[in-house]
């Protein structure tokens, strides 16, 4: 089962990365590889939920992959696999399955085709870290990389003044919210050393 974890995140930050850096790619090209990058993320989220079930439906705590380490401080990032990253997983697989046969419809033709399956492609890796965030670390990134593809999303027109307006607004209380994530974790950090 932990040998999926990789693969369920580096499945929409490859897909991101190819559209990021391929140039002037077709519509259908791009629809293509969207389609089935979402359509492997969702066959992995329910594989590993099958196998998450079939090993006993226990909590499973792991580390995931060591940034820092120097003598006894140590700066990891963890995943954990419970009943509630599994539901999460699965919602999220299955809306994006929604969102992107919506969106190759509604987007047909439109500048920025490509530009916006490449965000949405970052905002999906970062909705995959938060439900698999074992520590704050990890849960961190994945809200930092889930905050700034809401604002690329959101100002996705960037030729209209009020996407503009909308997503600074959006980036804002996503600056605001880490202030309340860290303080949260300080707190908890706090209250287990007493």
């Amino acid at each position: 089962m932990s040998w999926l974890i990789p693969i369920l995140l580096m499945n929409p930050l490859a897909g991101a990365a190819v559209l990021s850096f391929g140039r002037n790619l077709k519509e259908s090209t791009v629809s293509k590889l969207v389609s089935v990058v979402i359509f492997f993320q969702w066959l992995l989220v329910l594989a590993l939920s099958a196998m998450w079930f079939m090993s006993g439906a226990k909590a499973v705590e792991r580390l995931f992959f060591p940034v820092y380490s120097h003598g006894e401080f140590e700066f990891n990032l963890y995943y954990l696999i419970d009943h509630l990253s599994i539901a999460g997983l699965i919602t999220i697989s299955t809306i994006f399955l929604l969102v992107t046969r919506f969106s190759r419809y509604y987007l047909h033709r439109d500048v920025g085709y490509q530009r916006y399956f490449a965000i949405l492609l970052l905002f999906l890796a970062g909705l995959t870290i938060l439900m698999i965030a074992g520590n704050i670390d990890f849960l961190f990134a994945g809200w930092e990389l889930l905050g700034v593809s809401s604002f690329l999303l959101i100002g996705f027109y960037h030729h209209r003044l009020s996407a503009i307006r909308n997503s600074l607004f959006v980036f804002g209380v996503y600056r605001l919210t880490d202030i309340g994530l860290i303080l949260g974790a300080w707190l908890k950090i706090g209250r287990a050393h007493v």
